[in-house]
């Protein structure tokens, strides 16, 4: 009686699992769909499977460090979830590039966050020195992607 009852909580708890899981994939899919539909006239969004990283944004500079204009952004194709939040990065970086242009003024971060301790030292330990400020900002984007509308906002108002 006891495997009998064992055995169903199992299957309960792998069901609910599974069901969680599907409903996070489609929240995820259709978050990022609707980004990835909202910017594909401005720059190309491609997905390609087995990249070296998980996002990339090519842009093109002429004048010294000041950006003329994003190529593309390329994901990794994995799950919807890391999509997402990817993109949010590389739009950053695509958001970082028209500031750049917009202001003449050398590739940056936008404004300045605040990060954990851990992502800080995460993006040191990868990153050259004079990329650590526009990683930062799409860091600190991709791990609150409910405050990226705001930086829509901004860019779109100057």
């Amino acid at each position: 009686m006891r495997s009998i009852l064992f055995l169903y909580l199992f299957l309960l708890q792998l069901f609910l699992c599974f069901s969680i899981k599907e409903k996070f994939d489609i929240i995820y899919k259709n978050k990022y769909e609707y980004y990835k539909t909202k910017y594909k006239n401005q720059i190309p969004i491609k997905e390609l499977p087995r990249l070296r990283s998980e996002g990339i944004f090519y842009y093109i500079i002429k004048n010294g460090n000041i950006c003329d204009y994003g190529e593309n952004i390329f994901i990794n194709k994995t799950n919807y979830y890391t999509m997402y939040v990817t993109l949010i990065h590389e739009l950053t970086h695509y958001f970082q590039c028209i500031y750049s242009n917009k202001m003449n003024k050398n590739m940056s971060s936008i404004h300045n966050h605040i990060l954990p301790l851990h992502t800080i030292q995460f993006i040191e330990s990868v990153y050259k020195r004079t990329f650590w400020e526009m990683e930062y900002e799409a860091f600190y984007y991709q791990k609150n992607s409910k405050r990226f509308k705001n930086l829509e906002e901004y860019i779109t108002t100057i």
